[in-house]
């Protein structure tokens, strides 16, 4: 169902690991006898390398499961969202039962969220969408599972169960107690900096807990902060503990793991230097694992398994031109652009970066992209962009490859030198496509993207050469 698929990009999303939280967790909007949350702050994830990077991933993936012609709004809907919260009273095996996510948002996620949800974007023909009547605030059935509400125009509330919802709002609007009172279940460090928090007591109970993860077992709670400073990624974990046995214990294991990873031969220098940039320590009633390591690494080796996951996925296995990469190589003429246009821009348009003008540029402000519609279909081999003096330091892009110009595919991310205006040149995979778009992620709204040249090289009026399954 369409409507589990978009909880699936949710989840990971939840769970990538800057510092500084713009919308920081709310103690107010949590139960008091929450036993697990998890924090995102959205609008930080968005200015971060690895949050953008892939953001962009799961956006382009919803672009491709997309069968509406609007799948566009899925970035007008990433606009309207400020912070994500999900917490339970429970550690049930079915937590979906227990648990309730709060969205907070702009005043337009609201009607951004209907006109998708009307148009079939996360709902199939087997997948109800009705809204529910008699409600003092408006609520929504989706594929008789899942209920969402809004108490508010800056509040969403997502669950599995109406009473999950109900409960939720009793706590937001001060009925029943929330975290700050005492005696919660949850009791929370002082992270401030990381736009990231999972926390959860009572691990030790959990009897559902994956064979991997079975070492958690030995504390009784946790604290999980990520986030980001310098492109740097930091990550804090605390372990709390029943005592000094306990914690001794712990941070023998964690210890030893560590060091079997480190002589794990992989073959891999980021993974070594991963291991490297561990370290841990005990207290009397805890452990605390840290890490800081560059975010260009863990793109690096997260990309690849992300894209080698996505392959595997069925809407990709129907063949079609756009998809087909050929044997990789350079140069090639350059392919004649018949219209661009972009996201945003600050006044100078998008055509600038195509007009064969060195003085002129497309500029915006923030995350932003441009699209631009090829001649025909094409073989692309190169990108070149001059970056129009870079006042901010470098860019991070990336290129993506379409066929109709709405259902986007990443080919590669990348970052420019930074250091002139010059025509930069950016080898790509062999690619026959229509469209080109350029995503640039412009760290949210303190950066200007500008684009003073854009070319296209490769092979114009390419024609894929057919397989059996084309011919079929």
């Amino acid at each position: 169902m369409k409507i589990m698929k978009l909880a699936k990009f949710i989840i990971p999303a939840l769970a990538l690991g800057t510092l500084s939280i713009a919308e920081s967790l709310e103690k107010s909007n949590i139960s008091h006898d929450a036993k697990w949350l998890i924090h995102l702050d959205v609008e930080a994830l968005k200015d971060s390398y690895i949050g953008d990077t892939m953001l962009t991933f799961a956006l382009a993936e919803l672009a491709k499961a997309n069968d509406s012609p609007i799948g566009m709004d899925i970035d007008s809907l990433l606009d309207e969202l400020y912070s994500l919260t999900a917490y339970s009273t429970t550690f049930s095996e079915n937590p979906e039962n227990h648990s309730v996510l709060i969205v907070k948002s702009g005043e337009k996620l609201r009607s951004i969220t209907e006109a998708l949800l009307n148009a079939g974007m996360f709902v199939d023909e087997h997948e109800d969408f009705k809204e529910v009547e008699g409600l003092p605030y408006p609520t929504y059935l989706i594929g008789r599972e899942l209920h969402l509400s809004f108490p508010s125009d800056n509040t969403a509330l997502l669950s599995r169960s109406f009473e999950q919802i109900e409960q939720a709002i009793a706590v937001i609007d001060g009925k029943t107690d929330n975290m700050n009172a005492a005696g919660s279940d949850i009791a929370l460090s002082n992270e401030e900096g990381f736009f990231f928090i999972a926390t959860a007591n009572g691990m030790n109970e959990f009897d559902a807990m994956p064979p991997q993860a079975r070492v958690l077992q030995k504390a009784t709670g946790g604290q999980l902060a990520i986030g980001e400073k310098d492109e740097i990624l930091h990550s804090h974990l605390i372990l709390s503990t029943e005592g000094e046995d306990v914690s001794d214990q712990l941070y023998r294991i964690i210890r030893g793991m560590i060091a079997l990873a480190s002589f794990t031969e992989i073959g891999d220098e980021r993974v070594s230097l991963l291991t490297k940039n561990i370290s841990v320590e005990k207290q009397i009633d805890f452990v605390s694992v840290d890490l800081l390591y560059p975010s260009e690494n863990i793109n690096e080796l997260l990309l690849p398994l992300l894209e080698r996951k996505a392959k595997l996925k069925p809407h990709q296995e129907q063949k079609r031109n756009y998809d087909k990469v050929v044997d990789d190589g350079i140069g090639g003429e350059e392919i004649k652009v018949i219209n661009v246009d972009a996201r945003v821009d600050n006044g100078n348009l998008p055509r600038n970066a195509t007009d064969d003008n060195p003085e002129s540029f497309w500029g915006a402000r923030g995350r932003a992209w441009i699209r631009l519609e090829l001649e025909s279909n094409s073989l692309v081999r190169e990108v070149q962009i001059a970056w129009g003096n870079e006042p901010d330091g470098r860019s991070r892009f990336i290129v993506e490859a379409s066929e109709d110009g709405a259902k986007w595919r990443p080919i590669i991310h990348r970052r420019s030198s930074g250091e002139n205006s010059d025509l930069e040149s950016y080898n790509i995979p062999d690619t026959s496509t229509s469209w080109i778009r350029l995503v640039c992620d412009g760290r949210g709204d303190k950066r200007i993207v500008k684009m003073s040249d854009v070319r296209i090289m490769g092979a114009p009026n390419y024609i894929a050469p057919e397989t059996e399954q084309d011919s079929e």
